[in-house]
């Protein structure tokens, strides 16, 4: 039995029963508490957490406001009213209570991420972008928040800086093929050829079964002309994802660009055996038959992607394939 005077005990009892996973009557509890003392700041606390782990930031706001009340440099209420006001879509009051937060206590770094993490989700980048850069320069070992911070980077196309955070992971973790791979693709959109190459190849040597890796690679051998090296990758993505139109269709392009159009009907017929409706394939299939004169067979598997995307009949690329359908005899 909990003696009803004492909000302190429904909240230590409530704690149990959350570690319990028993939600409701830990809920039960915390209100019973603060019928009690309703402007218990510890009580109000914990009770909005829970209010906002369960989605009703608007309860969890108004006892985190009383707790601000209470204690006006209680920078842990900030951080989480913040929180909530983003949830609420107050955007402008969320940034004043995280300013706020920041000058109580800068050292929560769990928190900040966390709300580096909402601002991202409220399209709020460039304050996600000055967090994560003023808790990664004060925790510079922190190797993960620099992957982060070099994922929103590419995000927003600054491959520059993302390729800069991307390699500050590596001198921690060279062997990370993933980011060897991010690293690649930044280079990519960049135009440097050589220094994709670079990256891409090393994270197929880190990964051997790797396939976007394999499949990025393919498409630098092929710029450099080099279309048995390219096919070698190509054929690598197939047996590693065969469910996977991709790999089938840089292989058929890639005979098509050598004028071997007899062998990449081969490749994408060997992939309708493991995917019969996949509209790619289809539509590759149709258009590489069309290029070589073989009407009947155009006609036969541009129909069947018509009517395996029948949902799509009133969008352009819908109404192009079927004029050429009509236009076939």
């Amino acid at each position: 039995e909990i003696s009803p005077e004492l909000a302190d005990a429904y909240l230590k009892y409530a704690k149990i029963l959350t570690v319990k996973n028993n939600k409701a009557k830990a809920l039960e509890m915390m209100k019973k508490g603060l019928e009690r003392e309703p402007r218990n700041s510890e009580l109000n606390l914990e009770y909005a957490k829970f209010m906002t782990a369960n989605s009703s930031f608007a309860e969890a706001r108004d006892s985190l406001q009383i707790v601000i009340e209470n204690e006006p440099a209680n920078a842990l209420a900030y951080y989480y009213l913040a929180d909530c006001l983003l949830s609420l879509n107050d955007k402008a009051l969320a940034r004043d209570a995280y300013n706020k937060a920041l000058s109580l206590d800068p050292k929560q770094y769990d928190l900040r991420l966390r709300t580096a993490d909402r601002f991202l989700e409220s399209d709020l980048i460039s304050d996600a972008i000055s967090e994560l850069s003023d808790i990664t320069f004060k925790n510079p070992k922190k190797i993960k928040l620099r992957e982060k911070l070099g994922n929103i980077y590419f995000q927003i196309s600054n491959f520059r800086g993302a390729a800069d955070e991307f390699k500050a992971v590596l001198k921690d973790n060279p062997n990370d093929y993933e980011v060897n791979f991010k690293i690649a693709l930044c280079y990519q959109a960049l135009d440097n050829i050589d220094e994709m190459f670079r990256y891409v190849y090393n994270a197929v040597k880190l990964n051997s079964n790797f396939f976007p890796a394999y499949y990025t690679l393919g498409s630098v051998y092929e710029y450099k002309k080099m279309e048995a090296a390219a096919k070698t990758c190509y054929d690598r993505v197939i047996k590693l994802k065969p469910d996977l139109p991709k790999g089938y269709v840089a292989l058929a392009q890639l005979y098509i660009n050598s004028n071997q159009h007899a062998s990449a009907i081969t490749v994408l017929n060997n992939a309708l055996k493991a995917m019969p409706d996949q509209p790619e394939i289809l539509y590759n299939l149709g258009m590489t038959y069309l290029t070589v004169k073989d009407s009947k067979n155009a006609k036969d598997t541009l129909s069947k992607l018509l009517s395996v995307v029948e949902k799509d009949r009133e969008t352009p690329e819908y109404k192009r394939v079927a004029e050429i359908v009509s236009s076939l005899r």
